[in-house]
């Protein structure tokens, strides 16, 4: 996993809570759903890469959806952080 897959990951452990319990604000449509999951499965270009971490920079709602996705993948990621047990 590339260092801005790896950054994010760790700002979802560490957020979970907070990236959790909140409803989206503006959700994926399917296309961008579809891209999202292929991104947690490492399965896009690095060109593909960058293009969904502007998008979702631009998208904060997706955010949501995408720490989803990694807690489907990552079961580290559904367990609580070690300093908010």
């Amino acid at each position: 996993m590339n260092d801005s897959l790896e950054t994010l990951a760790g700002f979802l452990r560490h957020f979970n809570d907070e990236v959790e319990g909140r409803s989206p604000l503006n959700p994926p449509p399917p296309e961008a759903r579809e891209a999202l999951e292929a991104l947690t499965q490492g399965s896009v270009s690095e060109a593909e890469q960058q293009d969904l971490l502007r998008r979702l920079r631009k998208e904060p709602g997706w955010v949501e959806f995408l720490a989803s996705l990694m807690r489907e993948h990552d079961p580290i990621s559904s367990s609580p952080h070690p300093e908010n047990p």
